[in-house]
Formats: structure tokens, C-alpha cells, sequence
């Protein structure tokens, strides 16, 4: 995985990330194109983008996470195929393991 050593993120997303690394054994990108959001984060494989985020739970006891799917291609350079709001992080998770199949 590239961009882990300077990664500067909420725990929230550093501590996701940590976990995916280990289900996923790092088979993705960090894509950190919103580097002044501290509680965002974009992974990768291939032409599949993941962008996560848990700005609007960051205080809140039970944390839940934001999520869109995209698909880059020549023709449609950042399609959003899958949106999903107030996830836990299983669900996460298993959405993730389902779109990059």
C-alpha cells in the first residue's frame, strides 16, 4: 500500500485503514485527494475508487461511515455506481469485498 508512513488522518480513518491492510492484505492504493479532510480517505485497485468518510460521525459513540463506489474508465472518468450512508464498518467492509470482486 502507498502513502501509509504519511498518512495525516482522524483515528477514525488511520484505525479503518489499519484493518483493511489486514483483510485485504494491502491490495489497494491510498488515493488522498482531499488531504485538508481529515476524516476522508479514497482506496483503490485498478480503475475502482472507494471514497470514505466519517466526518458526520466522528462524535458519536457508534462510529458509521459514508461511502461512495466509483468506476474511472476512459468514457466515464469518475462514475458513481454505489453510494451508502451511516454504514457500520462491517457493512463497510463486505461492500468494499463486493465491488472490487
Amino acid at each position: 500500500m502507498k502513502g501509509k508512513a504519511k498518512l495525516n488522518k482522524h483515528r477514525s480513518i488511520i484505525n479503518l485503514i489499519a484493518k483493511l491492510e489486514k483483510m485485504l492484505n494491502d491490495h489497494f492504493e491510498i488515493c488522498d485527494y482531499w488531504e485538508a479532510d481529515l476524516c476522508a480517505i479514497g482506496i483503490k485497485t485498478n480503475n475502482k475508487l472507494v471514497y470514505i468518510s466519517t466526518a458526520n460521525y466522528i462524535n458519536q459513540s457508534n462510529l458509521l461511515y459514508d461511502f461512495d463506489f466509483e468506476i474511472n474508465s476512459s468514457e466515464n472518468p469518475a462514475e458513481i455506481v454505489k453510494e451508502g450512508r451511516n454504514c457500520s464498518e462491517e457493512a463497510l467492509i463486505k461492500a468494499i469485498n463486493s465491488f472490487w470482486a
